[in-house]
């Protein structure tokens, strides 16, 4: 598709060339004599129908043999067009706005050829159409130019200068100054698959930025806390005892701490475990259905292994919340 409307584009492009190869040039006499009636037409405060006539009719022959004029500057550009991806159909309509300002405000007693002074204007209105295309954000053209040409004399030889110093050069405000510039950074957009480190493929801008949506890493656990808290005091301190520095402890040493017998320390930790499970559970994988859900099953159909497996991942999931809390 991308291709189609780039053939398409290019298509019309050369449509318009062959349309205005047809105009012929003017002569040096032609160009006072047309540029004459249009000074006439213009500076007459009151003119009359036949002069108004006669000054549009020479306007429209001045800009339709110069519309190569313009074509031969955005050629100029072809390199800024392609990286801007901008139609070289729209570039060439605002350089088309340029000459014919330049056509209404051409005064052929200067001596000089309309083409001369024509170049100027095409390309001040090709160059602000691009500053307008330079950034999605749309900044008024006045504001770029005072902004360029305040990053030009910080960058240049006299790096020294301050922000004041330049405001009294150009008769303009420090606040002015400062408020273009930053207008002018706020409008650079970065895409956000672009990449930060060549050496790193899939390295990309998204992933430096804060998602608000997702929790604090000291809220991860609050979930869990909340289910730990639902335990005794003497199950909380078993469970940390035994997972909470890491490493676990055996059943004895534990017994031997808490002043209790092997027995009772197990069969306390089985029971804070079948707790955690049960809330945990749904959690940890919601497609396992609870004990609940299942209803009463039978002795026989019990499976031995899912009670331990049931405590292990239980057991694991508490491990971040009983680290912090210990």
């Amino acid at each position: 598709m991308q291709s189609l409307l780039v053939a398409l584009m290019a298509d019309a492009f050369t449509d318009y060339l062959r349309q205005i190869a047809g105009s012929p040039l003017l002569t040096t006499a032609e160009e006072i004599h047309l540029g004459t009636l249009i000074q006439s037409w213009r500076r007459d405060a009151a003119p009359d129908a036949r002069r108004i006539r006669s000054g549009q009719r020479a306007l429209s022959r001045v800009v339709t043999a110069n519309l190569r004029l313009v074509v031969a500057v955005v050629k100029r550009s072809h390199s800024r067009l392609q990286q801007l991806g901008i139609d070289p159909m729209d570039a060439v309509q605002a350089g088309n706005l340029g000459l014919i300002r330049a056509a209404q405000k051409f005064d052929p007693a200067r001596g000089y050829r309309f083409s001369t002074y024509a170049f100027w204007w095409v390309k001040e209105a090709l160059n602000r159409f691009l500053h307008e295309q330079h950034s999605s954000i749309h900044i008024p053209a006045n504001v770029l130019q005072l902004a360029f040409k305040v990053n030009t004399l910080l960058s240049g030889p006299d790096r020294s200068g301050s922000i004041e110093a330049i405001a009294a050069e150009l008769e303009e405000k420090p606040e002015r100054l400062r408020f273009v510039l930053r207008a002018l950074q706020l409008s650079r957009l970065a895409s956000l698959d672009q990449r930060l480190d060549a050496t790193e493929p899939s390295s990309s801008l998204l992933e430096t930025v804060w998602d608000g949506r997702l929790q604090e890493p000291d809220d991860d656990y609050g979930w869990l806390y909340q289910v730990i808290g639902r335990l005794s005091a003497r199950e909380q301190q078993i469970l940390a005892l035994r997972y909470g520095d890491g490493d676990m402890v055996s059943l004895s040493q534990v017994a031997d701490g808490m002043g209790l017998s092997r027995y009772q320390v197990q069969r306390l930790e089985r029971l804070a475990l079948r707790k955690l499970r049960t809330h945990l559970q749904p959690m940890l994988d919601p497609q396992t259905p609870t004990d609940r859900e299942e209803g009463p099953r039978s002795h026989g159909s019990h499976r031995p292994g899912s009670e331990r497996l049931g405590q292990s991942v239980a057991s694991q999931a508490a491990v971040p919340a009983l680290q912090a809390s210990g």
